[in-house]
């Protein structure tokens, strides 16, 4: 599955978004109150039926005023009971693959939200303490950190687990 910078996002007004427009969107939103705390959040989920359906979430929380976000959808082969952590790794590089994207279409147009202060971005994976993701907790968390990004796994990583996980299903 590959992410790249030609894919399109959707809201829930609006369809055919480019990177180009969710760079957009994330600086205009932060510029309307520049003085607030943000969290970017990217995660992916997917649900496995005939075929597997990928979401992948950008979200940019204002905290405590509200947020926005955009959805990718992508149909790969079905993952079968058995290829749970291939899921899992399929998950996490769209995230971390659509976050590298974000960075720089973000950098071009003059937000360099690793150096901004109220701007902390998060990679939220599909993992959690409890059932049979949490064998992969450590290596999803470091395989995320290696890269340089802060790591969010459930109930925190709303990104993948609430927002991606309602349009994936």
């Amino acid at each position: 599955m590959d992410i790249t910078e030609d894919i399109l996002f959707r809201n829930l007004s609006e369809s055919k978004i480019t990177f180009d427009e969710v760079a957009n969107r994330i600086i205009n939103w932060i510029n309307q109150s520049p003085e607030k705390e943000y969290v970017l959040a990217i995660g992916t989920d997917s649900q496995t039926y005939s075929d597997t359906k990928i979401v992948l979430s950008i979200t940019l929380h204002r905290l405590s005023s509200g947020g926005i976000f955009f959805l990718h959808t992508m149909y790969e082969k079905a993952f079968k009971n058995n290829q749970l952590q291939q899921k899992l790794y399929t998950e996490t590089q769209s995230s971390l693959d659509a976050a590298a994207i974000l960075i720089r279409k973000l950098n071009e147009r003059g937000l360099d939200i690793q150096t901004q202060p109220n701007v902390h971005l998060q990679i939220h994976v599909d993992v959690g303490k409890n059932g049979p993701t949490s064998k992969y907790i450590q290596e999803l968390e470091g395989w995320v950190h290696a890269v340089g990004y802060d790591c969010e796994i459930k109930p925190n990583s709303y990104a993948a687990s609430s927002i991606a996980d309602k349009f994936s299903k």
